[in-house]
């Protein structure tokens, strides 16, 4: 698909994730606890699969057949379809192979205590593979404590709030390396080896590389952010949506209402830095 058509896709993808989180505040406002929480799950989902077009993940013609977050990353048996031969594991495992510092990024994200969900999305990243694998056993509901759920949403501002500074960080490793050693290290093993290799061909802009390289570091963490909000968000679609759901109404002491604005106010967050990024 053409460059203007992904950029169109994502930018709609924002726009429905934008328009359902004003929504939410205004139910919110109005008390329609029941429904604000529906849209406010609706928004975070909508931003996920935006991120996921942005690392070229999903296509959009697999994000109107509206799969889930689970489907989408793979959290049930069934396989997400890949967009080309890529799927979320693969590519976090090509980052993690291609860029070595990407473990020390997601270390400059915690400077603080992180709550369990966040912590297994970050820990299943980092193992890759293996650690996916795991994660999709996991069975995610909501939490029912107001307490917990406000660790996580501090946890999820946490990891926003020091976004910056790590890509700030993880720039200056990245002008350190000299791509022209690089690359003749590159060559002469690959020709050690037996293979042979055409050092004759110019180098590529290694700025324009490390932008990309930032770039994406930043969205992978975004998704990855976005999903583990999934983990305790999505469960407010199925037990509101429907009215003969045996969930209990949504009241003011509802934890996901004492934390309405927190979890608000970081899918907001995220999809101020989405729109930068894209």
């Amino acid at each position: 698909m053409s460059k203007d058509s992904r950029n169109k896709s994502i930018e709609d993808w924002l726009s429905r994730s934008t328009s359902d989180l004003k929504a939410a505040k205004v139910l919110y406002d109005t008390k329609l606890f029941d429904d604000c929480v529906y849209h406010l799950q609706q928004s975070n989902e909508k931003l996920l699969k935006a991120l996921l077009l942005s690392i070229r993940i999903m296509t959009p013609k697999q994000a109107r057949e509206d799969l889930t977050v689970q489907k989408m990353l793979g959290f049930l048996p069934k396989q997400p379809r890949a967009y080309g031969h890529r799927t979320t594991r693969f590519l976090i495992s090509d980052l993690e192979q291609s860029i070595p510092s990407i473990d020390t990024y997601l270390t400059l994200i915690e400077n603080s205590s992180l709550g369990p969900r966040i912590t297994d999305f970050i820990e299943s990243f980092r193992a890759s593979k293996k650690g996916l694998k795991k994660l999709k056993k996991r069975i995610f509901g909501l939490i029912g404590s107001t307490e917990q759920l406000e660790i996580e949403v501090k946890a999820a501002q946490s990891i926003l709030d020091n976004l910056e500074q790590a890509t700030a960080t993880a720039k200056d490793k990245l002008d350190k390396l000299d791509l022209a050693e690089l690359r003749r290290a590159a060559t002469s093993l690959a020709r050690n080896a037996g293979y042979k290799v055409d050092a004759s061909e110019s180098l590529p802009s290694f700025d324009e590389i490390k932008v990309g390289v930032l770039r994406m570091l930043r969205l992978v963490v975004l998704a990855m952010l976005t999903a583990a909000l999934g983990s305790f968000i999505d469960p407010l679609e199925s037990v509101t949506r429907y009215p003969d759901s045996p969930h209990a109404p949504f009241d003011e002491n509802n934890p996901y209402i004492k934390n309405f604005m927190g979890i608000h106010d970081v899918i907001a967050c995220i999809l101020q830095k989405s729109r930068a990024l894209t």
